[in-house]
């Protein structure tokens, strides 16, 4: 349960590859059975919250609290995933030309302020 691939290839002593090879199938499905047991976990514990025992009912809370954590995560792991698409030297030029003329821009207006502040003064 929640053993690495690794460590299971050591517990049965047959490298990673191995391990692979011969229980491709059986790997695919360990995470789907790990949620099956925790979902059968979870009807237990909440049948004997429901009953009013309150060891139960603590633990249904942490099992709860640690389910909305895993969803929290895995949002955050998928946001992470979904990046901007890369840019070509076309686009990345282009990007540039408009940054410095923005630029320009600024510093144009900023000295055509100063020039404005000076002939009011006079």
């Amino acid at each position: 349960m929640g053993w690495s691939n690794d460590r299971v290839a050591h517990a049965v002593e047959c490298s990673l590859a191995t391990l692979k090879r011969h229980f491709r199938a059986e790997l695919k499905f360990r995470d789907e059975m790990r949620d099956r047991l925790d979902a059968e976990r979870l009807m237990v514990v909440t049948e004997k919250a429901l009953d009013g025992v309150v060891g139960a009912q603590r633990l249904l809370a942490e099992m709860i609290e640690r389910n909305d954590r895993m969803e929290i995560e895995r949002s955050l792991a998928a946001d992470r995933k979904k990046k901007e698409p890369a840019l070509g030297k076309k686009q990345i030029d282009a990007a540039k030309a408009r940054d410095a003329d923005a630029e320009l821009m600024a510093e144009l207006d900023m000295e055509a302020e100063r020039s404005a502040g000076r002939n009011a003064r006079h």
